[in-house]
């Protein structure tokens, strides 16, 4: 400590170097009473002592090069800590308090890597950095999101979503869903793979039809809930029936053509292709195709992304989010955990579970 005080003495009163011609900066007066503070400071080896040598040599008149080369850091550094202080005081010396990380879910980091920056300069979509410092966390938190849910950068503006065929995600709409014993389906109304932001997030000219479906998680959970309440009326229906699911989630789609053309079947099982009424709905609607995941947990984690795109324009308004709350309830229904004597089927049009 004597080491360190014989040391700070260059930095006591008229030790203390001159402004060299030409490389002088702006004087300027130290607050009042922050002089002993500052000298006290300066007399230590610590990070503190650095910045207030810095302050002491800057008050004097010299540069930022010069007060750099004398105290042994940046010019830059130089520069900050003399802003610091003369915008805050013995304060801005002093550490600052890290700001706290946001604990945001994997599901909602990639619905917030779907939908497009507000910031043209973007491209139209995200980089790991800009997401990042968008949601307030780290860039691994953002990458181990991705790499979770097999998302990653796909053309101009688009994200690819690890399906087969991959399947480009702009969700319109969540029109449908099924969760049977043999059969996961959920139904998507998306935009074109090839869309620009601009006109990706143009106002919408549907119909009103359009916009109620937009509540489609609220009306989805409610359903869901209804079942768990009353299994019963699941038994009434029997079988699952695909055909009138299919012409139903058809029927709902054509209310969304203008904004979102296309219409796509996600499931978890390759041999939903191959059912002669999935079949039909392709040959009839040629934007419809069907993407497969790899498994029923990785459906589970699309179909929670897919509703939480879904339920954004409510949340914009205010509304509370069920889609944690919704996929949890699915989950059990696909684990075992909460068993149903029928299979449980929605569209956005019919508001009581069916079979």
């Amino acid at each position: 400590m004597d080491d360190d005080r014989a040391a700070a003495g260059r930095w006591d009163g008229d030790v203390l170097p001159a402004p060299e011609r030409g490389r002088a900066g702006t004087r300027f007066d130290l607050r009042p009473g922050d002089v002993p503070q500052l000298s006290a400071w300066a007399a230590t080896s610590s990070a503190l002592g650095i910045r207030s040598r810095v302050v002491l040599l800057s008050a004097r008149g010299l540069g930022p090069t010069q007060v750099a080369g004398a105290v042994g850091v940046s010019r830059q550094t130089a520069h900050q800590w003399r802003t610091r202080y003369l915008d805050e005081g013995l304060d801005g010396l002093l550490e600052r308090a890290l700001s706290p990380r946001r604990e945001v879910d994997d599901a909602s980091i990639v619905a917030a890597t779907l939908r497009s920056p507000a910031s043209s300069r973007a491209g139209g979509r995200w980089s790991c950095r800009m997401l990042a410092e968008h949601l307030g966390v780290g860039r691994s938190t953002v990458s181990r999101a991705w790499r979770r849910y097999g998302v990653h950068p796909h053309g101009a503006g688009t994200y690819r979503f690890a399906t087969r065929p991959g399947l480009t995600l702009q969700v319109g709409a969540v029109l449908g869903v099924v969760v049977a014993r043999d059969v996961r389906l959920l139904a998507i109304s998306s935009r074109p793979a090839g869309t620009t932001p601009a006109t990706r997030h143009a106002p919408s000219q549907a119909d009103g039809a359009a916009m109620a479906v937009r509540l489609g998680p609220i009306q989805l959970l409610a359903a869901l809930r209804a079942a768990l309440a009353e299994p019963a009326q699941l038994t009434r229906r029997g079988a699952l029936d695909l055909e009138r699911f299919l012409r139903l989630v058809a029927r709902l789609q054509s209310t969304h053509a203008r904004a979102c053309p296309d219409l796509t079947l996600v499931t978890d099982s390759p041999g939903v292709a191959g059912h002669p009424e999935v079949r039909a709905l392709l040959a009839r609607h040629g934007r419809a195709q069907v993407a497969i995941t790899d498994d029923s947990e990785h459906w589970l984690r699309l179909v929670q992304v897919c509703l939480g795109l879904a339920e954004q324009p409510a949340l914009a308004r205010g509304a509370s989010g069920c889609a944690d709350d919704l996929t949890g309830l699915m989950r059990d229904l696909v684990t075992g955990t909460h068993v149903l004597p029928g299979p449980f089927v929605w569209t956005d049009r019919v508001r009581r579970p069916t079979g």
